[in-house]
């Protein structure tokens, strides 16, 4: 039950950070946000949110069912990131003195947790709802 619970949070988490981007991306592209709107907004302004928050609201809700498919999703296109926060950590471009250059590890770990956890609970997610036999045959 507690793996179950792990990706329901998941897709919590993920359905919240499409919100907040939906959210933040109509009150920049509206003109409410003075500093970060720009001149004018056009259509395809929208079409280019609408492209991050859709894709995020289906793996969100996948998640909250526990679908095989949305885990591996949240899986791969996480680790892309989780590799760039680990080269920005071993080769850093300007070090001084007093740098966190471990914060990359740090962020590479929390980005590789679901990848993690969706290699151990697999089989408690499914890839799709089984079809009842007596029903669909009728």
């Amino acid at each position: 039950m507690v793996n179950k619970a792990i990706f329901q949070i998941m897709g919590a988490l993920v359905l919240s950070c499409a919100i907040a981007l939906l959210c933040a991306g109509i009150i920049v592209n509206a003109g409410y946000s003075p500093r970060f709107s720009p001149v004018h907004s056009s259509l395809t302004d929208y079409v280019r949110l609408l492209m991050f928050v859709v894709p995020l609201t289906v793996v969100g809700i996948g998640l909250l069912r526990l679908r095989k498919w949305a885990a591996l999703l949240l899986s791969i296109l996480l680790l892309y990131p989780a590799f760039w926060c680990i080269m920005a950590a071993v080769r850093p471009v300007d070090i001084r003195p007093g740098d966190a250059t471990w914060l990359g590890f740090l962020f590479a770990a929390v980005l590789i947790t679901p990848s993690i956890l969706t290699m151990k609970y697999w089989r408690s997610l499914i890839w799709r709802k089984k079809r009842i036999e007596g029903i669909a045959g009728q």
